[in-house]
């Protein structure tokens, strides 16, 4: 929707959040250290965002966390605090948009969730996450202050069997939904072990999400006490930057003006970002996620700039409406006024709150009317122009005007 959906928006919540977390972080340590054995002394870095710590240098992102969880099934490795401890090994104070954001500020495009595809026979067939492929370690010391790290898979077991974990990849999808608040800051998943299609994080494989099918148990010998202090390292894997499946949102507002991560876009330049973005990415995926009174044209317009890159799998989102439809002709705004006559006179104003509904109305109106105004103003400034364009291209060529012909 990342990219995707964002980054200017998504870096500018984390930035307003960073009081709130900001005075807790800490110098950035380092991140080398042998598996499950003690390690260096932490070292400095660059930038800090809230409960997150960016080092581009590095090519890593930390998240600061805790242990909530040692025993049992899993579906997540890291959730937010106050969501799903009951079957995350990790929670944080972080949220899901800001690890996006982050992932974005070192270069990286989102990918997709997993999904069912119907294939041509009329089976369904699962297609696993895909995105920018990731790296994950795990830091933090024991009660004597010794510094420890391992990889996710060593505080693992497979559940049915009871065997340790093989090492594994991760990727980055981005969080599914293109419409409404980001997805992982409502559900708290933000490091998925079984494939959820709100985690920002997932694992690039087939991972049920069914209680009787989970893929994961804790290793629960390996993982420190509940409360323990984390530091979750996400680093980027070689050719992250180009991974071959990658998504992007554009927006298109009531006005008709496209937008990408915050920045506007001309049609003109949609075209040329998207022939970039395609050369990065061998699959690349693009929502248009319209306001629900941008005009068919300003959709269509987009779709072919888009399609003349040569990205065909282009999906169009239309968001539902914030308010009320206001009447647009006279047979419509007759029946409203009935409607609000018998609800206001006739005593039928079951849920109490027809002033306030009203007057919210009349509000909306008044915005309405200003912005028609507005767009009067502009429309006859270039009616006005475009005449005396017209009248001096008139002027200048009357004397090319053929003579008319002869009469018979």
């Amino acid at each position: 929707m990342k990219t995707t959906w964002l980054f200017a928006f998504l870096m500018a919540g984390a930035l307003q959040a960073a009081g709130a977390f900001g005075a807790n972080v800490a110098p950035m340590p380092a991140t080398s250290a042998p598996a499950s054995s003690p390690a260096s002394a932490p070292a400095t870095s660059p930038a800090a965002l809230p409960a997150i710590r960016i080092d581009p240098a590095a090519r890593t992102i930390e998240i600061e966390a805790h242990v909530a969880l040692r025993e049992g099934a899993l579906e997540l490795l890291l959730c937010h605090r106050g969501t799903k401890e009951y079957e995350s090994i990790l929670a944080t104070d972080a949220v899901g948009s800001h690890l996006h954001a982050a992932l974005l500020a070192v270069g990286l495009d989102p990918g997709r969730p997993g999904y069912w595809l119907r294939t041509p026979t009329g089976d369904s067939t699962y297609v696993p996450p895909a995105g920018a492929p990731l790296e994950i370690s795990l830091r933090w010391r024991d009660d004597q202050g010794r510094l420890y790290t391992a990889t996710p898979n060593q505080w693992l077991t497979g559940r049915e069997t009871g065997e340790p974990a093989e090492p594994f990849g991760w990727v980055f999808v981005g969080s599914a939904p293109v419409e409404g608040p980001y997805w992982a800051d409502q559900t708290g998943d933000i490091i998925s072990l079984a494939n959820y299609e709100a985690s920002v994080i997932d694992v690039p494989f087939a991972s049920s999400r069914d209680n009787e099918r989970l893929t994961f148990a804790c290793a629960t010998q390996a993982i420190p006490p509940v409360g323990t202090p984390v530091t979750v390292v996400v680093h980027l894997a070689d050719g992250a930057e180009r991974a071959a499946v990658a998504s992007a949102v554009i927006e298109i507002d009531r006005f008709g003006r496209y937008s990408l991560e915050g920045r506007p876009l001309t049609a003109q330049q949609a075209e040329e970002w998207a022939e970039t973005f395609r050369s990065r990415h061998a699959r690349p995926c693009i929502a248009i996620l319209a306001a629900p009174q941008a005009l068919a044209y300003d959709i269509d317009q987009l779709q072919r700039a888009l399609g003349r890159s040569m990205i065909d799998d282009v999906a169009v989102h239309i968001r539902p409406p914030q308010e009320p439809i206001l009447p647009r002709t006279d047979a419509q705004a007759a029946a409203a006024l009935e409607a609000w006559r018998d609800r206001l006179e006739g005593g039928h104003d079951y849920l109490g709150n027809a002033e306030s509904t009203a007057q919210g109305l009349l509000d909306q109106i008044g915005r309405a009317h200003r912005e028609t105004t507005q767009r009067l103003k502009v429309w006859e400034d270039f009616r006005r122009q475009l005449g005396q364009m017209l009248q001096a291209y008139r002027s200048a060529h009357a004397s090319e005007a053929p003579a008319s012909a002869p009469a018979p």
